[in-house]
């Protein structure tokens, strides 16, 4: 039963959410107009935004890249690093086909 009333309570929290962003008014105005106190709508808001993260959070997984290796006239580098968005690959022997073929997989993710 506890969460049968948590779920209809959910979606009320929904729905009530999903009117207010829909007027087109303030949330501060939408809540004193429809008797909701803005903090518990803030909160209800923030809860489910949390909860909703949570659920993509957990779904998120590491996408693998696969890439066929071509034959290559370069030599290999001796070092490459690739630094994007605070995260940096170093690889040790790899041909420049391969740096781009790296650089082209990671740009489609």
């Amino acid at each position: 039963m506890p969460d049968e009333f948590q779920t209809l309570k959910k979606e009320r929290c929904i729905e009530i959410i999903k009117a207010c962003n829909g007027s087109g008014m303030p949330k501060r105005q939408w809540c004193r107009e429809h008797g909701i106190s803005y903090s518990t709508f803030m909160r209800w808001q923030r809860s489910l935004r949390n909860e909703l993260a949570g659920k993509i959070m957990v779904t998120q997984a590491v996408v693998p890249l696969q890439i066929e290796p071509q034959a290559s006239r370069c030599t290999p580098a001796q070092e490459v690093t690739i630094q994007k968005d605070g995260i940096s690959i170093s690889m040790h022997g790899v041909s420049s086909d391969m740096v781009i073929a790296i650089v082209r997989g990671l740009s489609s993710c």
